[in-house]
């Protein structure tokens, strides 16, 4: 139950970050308004555009991360003996290829 919680903070936190960047971005365009000729006002354009698509993909992954997390602390919920042996045999499969790996 904790890797779920640790997996959906990492991904927030990287959906924080881009949020983070997309905002500095649109400070920076709209720090440059008035200094562009046509070809640069374009590019603003095309780049807000970009900035818009990227704020909606990140709140889709947002959305779907959380989404896939509640499914599986349900299915974990709904089948605990099952969930501790598949974690279990997990567990020993990487500790055999890790034990053989470091040898």
């Amino acid at each position: 139950m904790t890797d779920i919680a640790h997996t959906t903070h990492s991904s927030e936190d990287t959906i924080t970050e881009l949020r983070d960047l997309l905002r500095e971005a649109e400070t920076v365009l709209a720090e440059t308004g008035g200094t562009a000729g046509g070809k640069i006002d374009a590019l603003r354009d095309r780049l807000r555009a970009a900035l818009a698509e990227g704020r909606t993909v990140a709140d889709r992954l947002r959305e779907a991360a959380r989404h896939q997390a509640e499914e599986l602390d349900a299915r974990v919920r709904e089948h605990p003996y099952e969930s501790i042996g598949i974690a279990v045999g997990v567990g020993a499969l990487l500790g055999l290829a890790v034990s053989r790996w470091v040898r």
